[in-house]
């Protein structure tokens, strides 16, 4: 039986309980110790947003907008800084993707919490993954008020592909101090690699332990300098 029918088969209900259960054991964020004017780190949250289009569970992605700073024309979740005013880590989520796609917070049903990531090297910004279901049937992606100022466009990818093995690779960066591999989605529509690809990766081992079997194992440079940089390889899933 193909990985599809695997997924449309299983429980919704019973996929909840089991995936929540599991976030539950994961040890979240542990942020504003102090006042803001003396975090050490800057914070930040992110939606990985569950949903159905025409029935098929799947992921909903965002493409940056070019006219950002940083990271423009890269594929992302939903989200942003942590705000003074916020209550806690999941509503910085959930008012970030509404100010994103326009997605009321009452459509959105939190499972739970990934563990927290930081985003570079020097571990200064750290990112609070929030696990969430947009509820009311299968979202239409027309019906989302996206803001172009912070996002170019918004896409869902079935879970069917990104648990594929022939759509996932590797990205190994190379340095003097700290190499490491990276997973990588080669889509389509959109690439997805980097902290994308990272929370990708995580949310999928834990969403669907018996379809995603896809393993990243960092194989150290045979021979040459070490650069700073990263290339892809096509993944074999061990």
């Amino acid at each position: 039986m193909g990985s599809n029918s695997r997924i449309r088969k299983e429980d919704p209900e019973e996929n909840k309980q089991r995936t929540q259960k599991a976030l539950q054991s994961i040890n979240p964020a542990v942020y504003r110790e102090a006042s803001p004017d003396t975090w050490t780190h800057s914070f930040a949250a992110i939606l990985v947003p569950l949903c159905t289009v025409k029935g098929e569970p799947s992921l909903l992605f965002t493409l940056r907008s070019t006219r950002l700073k940083k990271h423009r024309g890269q594929v992302s979740f939903p989200g942003g800084n942590v705000d003074e005013t916020d209550a806690d880590i999941t509503f910085t989520a959930l008012r970030e993707t509404q100010e994103e796609l326009g997605i009321d917070p009452a459509r959105c049903e939190v499972w739970g919490q990934l563990r927290a990531l930081p985003t570079s090297m020097s571990k200064r910004r750290v990112v609070q993954p929030v696990v969430a279901r947009i509820t009311g049937g299968d979202l239409d992606l027309n019906q989302l008020k996206v803001n172009h100022d912070e996002v170019e466009q918004a896409f869902t990818v079935p879970l069917r592909q990104l648990c594929n093995h022939a759509n996932i690779g590797v990205t190994r960066f190379r340095n003097d101090t700290n190499p490491f591999t990276m997973p990588v989605y080669t889509g389509p529509p959109h690439r997805i690699w980097g902290f994308t690809a990272i929370v990708t990766h995580i949310l999928l081992t834990v969403l669907a332990p018996n379809l995603y079997t896809f393993k990243v194992v960092h194989k150290k440079a045979l021979s040459g300098r070490h650069h700073q940089h990263g290339h892809s390889i096509k993944g074999r899933g061990s």
